[in-house]
């Protein structure tokens, strides 16, 4: 069953320690050499991580950001606990 969404979403152990899925894409993100910039708002709503990466001196930066969908799960809990899945 999906853990409780009012604390970070985890998905794998590190160390001993639970990694968020936000710590995970922010190292990802940094181990390819990517700039990492957290929790943004453009007008959209927030989004947790986001990776600017540079393809080409010739070529604009291609940004990719990343939302943890937490009313998803909390709605998926649910239907998980009513066997609906």
């Amino acid at each position: 069953m999906l853990q409780d969404m009012s604390a970070e979403p985890v998905i794998e152990e590190k160390h001993g320690k639970a990694a968020s899925i936000i710590d995970i894409l922010t190292e990802i993100g940094r181990q390819k050499g990517f700039e990492v910039k957290a929790s943004k708002d453009y007008g959209v709503g927030p989004i947790e991580i986001f990776w600017r990466i540079a393809i080409r001196p010739a070529l604009r930066d291609l940004t990719c950001g990343f939302v943890v969908m937490k009313p998803l799960a909390q709605t998926l809990n649910k239907a998980l606990t009513k066997g609906g899945v």
